[in-house]
């Protein structure tokens, strides 16, 4: 049995609704000559094509759903640029503060920053250790002696406290996304399912008519469709990494692949998942998972991922 939320149709979901429409309108002023011979095609079953066209066109389409996820990705990757910046505050002050004491210069957290760079998740969890350790005595005295502040060490939790509510949005985005793509698909292969039987049944009223079977054809097969996802590599100063191995554990049927001398592996095909997880081995950097990357079918999708120290 086929898969209802495998898309049957090539082109974009906008320019479905539109031929859609356009079709329903031409048998709208047609319908007097289809019934005779499909007595199923009555003003009820052409009220009802348009019912589906409105259905399908009001459902968001997924154009929108991954631009606010990579809205919300963006928000993300904010909030954690600024964590960082406070961390490097964070940091001059307790050197200036244990300027020969390198266990107390360092008791803030430090050896978990770079990581946190790279990750929301570990940023979340640094800031709020940061400002915790900042808040205390005997460690709160000593960076305040030197023109760090009370404000800014509140600073620390409210961020970590921001960037863990951006991140929760964004995953909730995320998890939602494939559940809103198979209710799109299954409402615009229904309607793209309806415009085939109207194709068939003018085949017969329109037999040898080009110009009107013109107003009634279909598009291409979808199988022609091809998505591709290109992958940038890269460590936390921004150097392009060659020879990294590249896989995608939720995409099994794509063979791993290596970036070439520009720190890019490029995957393409029509079976790429809504949201594809990526892990990249790339020594001596630590192993590195990015999960949930919003992918966009039929187009080429450039993901960036920074690998851990």
């Amino acid at each position: 049995m086929a898969d209802p939320t495998q898309r049957i149709y090539a082109m974009p979901d906008e320019d479905l609704h539109n031929a859609a429409q356009t079709m329903h309108d031409n048998l709208n002023d047609d319908l007097a000559l289809f019934t005779p011979k499909f007595p199923f095609v009555t003003a009820g079953y052409v009220t009802s094509f348009q019912s589906d066209i409105d259905t399908a066109k009001a459902y968001q389409l997924d154009s929108g759903v991954t631009n606010f996820i990579k809205l919300l990705t963006s928000n993300v990757g904010t909030v954690q640029d600024q964590g960082a910046d406070a961390l490097d505050d964070l940091d001059s002050y307790a050197k200036l503060a244990y300027k020969t004491d390198l266990i107390s210069q360092r008791i803030f957290g430090q050896n978990t920053w770079a990581a946190a760079k790279v990750d929301a998740d570990k940023m979340v969890d640094a800031l709020e250790e940061a400002h915790n350790l900042a808040n205390q005595a005997p460690f709160k005295a000593a960076i305040i002696a030197k023109g760090y502040s009370q404000g800014e060490i509140d600073n620390l939790l409210t961020i970590s406290q921001n960037l863990n509510t951006k991140i929760k949005l964004q995953k909730d985005a995320q998890s939602k996304r494939p559940i809103s793509t198979q209710t799109r698909a299954i409402l615009n292969n229904a309607l793209y399912g309806r415009m085939q039987d109207i194709n068939v049944c003018a085949g017969l009223v329109f037999k040898g008519n080009g110009a009107k079977l013109n107003q009634y054809r279909l598009t291409e097969p979808v199988a022609a469709v091809i998505t591709k996802l290109i992958i940038t590599v890269k460590d936390a100063l921004g150097a392009l990494i060659e020879g990294a191995n590249v896989l995608l554990p939720n995409a099994p049927q794509f063979q791993p692949k290596t970036t070439d001398a520009l720190g890019v592996v490029t995957f393409s095909g029509n079976s790429l998942p809504e949201n594809v997880d990526i892990h990249v081995d790339a020594p001596p950097h630590a192993p590195t998972d990015q999960m949930n990357n919003p992918i966009l079918p039929q187009e080429d999708n450039d993901v960036e991922v920074v690998v851990n120290p």
